[in-house]
């Protein structure tokens, strides 16, 4: 507030209009409430407020006053419009790559991932078990008819194609929830989900495999096999989850992006993924972290609204079909979007990243903004926190706030919007 009244002050000595965009206003508390999050050194805050105010003044009053002037935001994207001809999903063949690297399954698949580029694998040999074993019974179809894969709980149905999940890790607290389309059915047998895969309604499950599944497919340890569980890391194989995807032909998971080294192994059935690099994520406009759906675009994909999306579509997608026998190695943060080209089944093991266990610790600190002893103490460590490390960053706060809020909010709370006429009043 005080860098708003002298920036405001200063307006009116040169009669220029001084009106902060209304966005940026409200974006200030979310983001010191954000950032505050973060570890915080302590001295900060036994600092006698007389240091406090001096640093408050040098560091974050300088950066604080472009606030009270609009200003162009920056872009965050490294990324040129359209595709960079260097930007592409590899095909390797597995059997060509572990000779070329000497080394095995497991250590292939670590140095896949460490390139931090998707890549498709042919060849993998769990996953070519995987694929024969199933095929042996017959497929999803011979699994069906003889009921030996229990029932399905937790089948998503829903007219529209696209699947937005919602509520997938955070049960609560958040903005947003499940869409009213979308109905889950529990204890649907197998072959009711393939019987129904030409009619109108969409059906899409995803779970854990239990005992059923794993003696199906003909390997228990499957999921063992493919996890990605760096040497010398914190990350354990108990914290692999490994998860199977049944959908019907045209279902869609919506672009999203996870933290997570994902390896994706196609048992039946056709997918056609469309990758983006984590520097293009805000060009699909992610659902802000506090809603059911964070990680996951606004778009529609069917009927993209570039008038409320405009950066939609600059970037283009890598686009590659799996098949078959196909491994799809993610690396954590890439964009992706997975649609089914036939009724189709994978499975899928996500291995916690380095980065997602660093973050998990640092989040999991207590906030040492408690030691201050006075509310007057505390906002001012926080504000010249906050600016000292956009600073840092090398991202001006007014830039920065507006950026947040065109890419993640304003959809959901544009200007005219109720929320922002009461926080006005």
């Amino acid at each position: 507030r005080a860098a708003m009244g002298r920036g405001a002050r200063r307006g009116r000595r040169q009669g220029s209009s001084t009106r902060c965009p209304l966005p940026l206003r409200y974006a200030v508390p979310a983001c010191i409430a954000i950032v505050a999050a973060l570890l915080v050194p302590w001295e900060l805050c036994s600092l006698p407020l007389a240091a406090l105010r001096r640093l408050y003044h040098r560091h974050a009053l300088p950066l604080l006053l472009p606030l009270a002037k609009p200003h162009p935001p920056p872009s965050f994207s490294s990324l040129p419009a359209g595709r960079p001809a260097s930007l592409r999903v590899e095909v390797l063949d597995y059997t060509a790559e572990a000779a070329a690297a000497g080394a095995g399954q497991a250590a292939l698949l670590r140095r896949v991932v460490d390139r931090r580029r998707p890549a498709v694998i042919r060849g993998v040999p769990t996953a070519e078990a995987l694929r024969e074993g199933l095929a042996r019974r017959g497929g999803l179809l011979g699994l069906a008819a003889d009921g030996r894969v229990g029932p399905l709980d937790g089948v998503r149905v829903q007219s529209e194609a696209d699947f937005v999940m919602a509520h997938e890790r955070d049960k609560g607290g958040m903005i947003g929830s499940t869409p009213a389309a979308l109905r889950f059915i529990n204890g649907v047998r197998l072959s009711d989900f393939v019987a129904t895969a030409a009619e109108p309604d969409f059906l899409y499950w995803t779970g854990v495999p239990d005992d059923s599944w794993a003696e199906a497919l003909g390997n228990r340890s499957a999921w063992e096999d493919l996890a990605v569980v760096p040497e010398d890391s914190e990350v354990r194989l108990d914290d692999v989850v490994p998860l199977l995807w049944l959908s019907h032909h045209g279902t869609a998971a919506q672009a999203h992006h996870d933290t997570s080294a994902n390896v994706f192994v196609q048992l039946e059935g056709a997918k056609r993924f469309f990758v983006w690099p984590p520097e293009a994520a805000w060009t699909l406009y992610p659902y802000p972290n506090i809603h059911a759906s964070y990680r996951m675009s606004q778009v529609n994909f069917s009927d993209p609204d570039l008038g409320l999306f405009p950066r939609f579509g600059s970037v283009p997608p890598l686009v590659v079909d799996v098949l078959p026998g196909d491994t799809v190695v993610l690396p954590p943060f890439w964009v992706h979007r997975v649609e089914s080209l036939s009724l189709a089944l994978s499975l899928s093991v996500q291995s916690p990243s380095d980065t997602e266990a660093r973050l998990a610790r640092a989040y999991w600190l207590r906030v040492p903004f408690g030691a201050a002893d006075s509310p007057r103490r505390k906002a001012l460590a926080v504000l010249t926190y906050v600016a000292a490390l956009l600073q840092e960053l090398h991202l001006g706060p007014a830039g920065f706030m507006r950026e947040v809020y065109e890419t993640r909010f304003a959809a959901l709370y544009p200007l005219n919007s109720l929320y922002f006429l009461h926080a006005q009043e």
